[in-house]
């Protein structure tokens, strides 16, 4: 009989009807578990015996329950290094602006916040780069950061076309 663990990147939330969500930010599943499934994973998580086979097996299906050999931090160290070098994807962070139109008092920006826009200049560097490592390249992500970069749809819109 396998014995199993839960996976450390699960998140709950209640729902009606003794239901609840469950999020697996390991593996992305999502799932509404029924009152039995959610009972099943709280037995094996305090380590109680539990014999709903069933709901076990969903839960083992859904990636909320591992086996008790797996160690998740090594796997996930595992993937960090296999996507950190891999030449075949390249991700890109680009800040066009910081300027924003909020006033989250949490902000690092402060009150006074910068309203520069990214350069020509910056933008042909990053075009650079890409068009450098593009004859290995498989994907690419573009993650659009900033203040709120949505403020400078231009500079998205013209990088975007490049």
């Amino acid at each position: 009989m396998a014995l199993y663990q839960p996976s450390r990147y699960v998140i709950t939330a209640p729902l009606k009807g003794e239901r609840q969500l469950a999020y697996n930010g390991m593996t992305g599943a999502l799932a509404v578990w029924t009152p039995e499934e959610a009972r099943a994973f709280e037995a094996v998580r305090d380590g109680e015996p539990c014999q709903d086979w069933k709901s076990l097996s969903d839960l083992v299906y859904g990636g909320f329950l591992i086996d008790e050999q797996v160690d998740e931090l090594e796997q996930l160290h595992g993937q960090y290094k296999a996507h950190r070098f891999d030449r075949r994807t390249l991700i890109l962070t680009v800040a066009p602006t910081l300027s924003c139109n909020f006033g989250c008092d949490y902000c690092f920006q402060g009150q006074d916040k910068p309203s520069e826009t990214m350069g020509k200049q910056v933008q042909d560097a990053i075009l650079a780069l890409v068009e450098k490592q593009a004859p290995e390249l498989k994907h690419v992500h573009i993650a659009w950061y900033g203040g709120e970069p949505l403020l400078r749809m231009g500079v998205i819109e013209e990088l975007s076309d490049r």
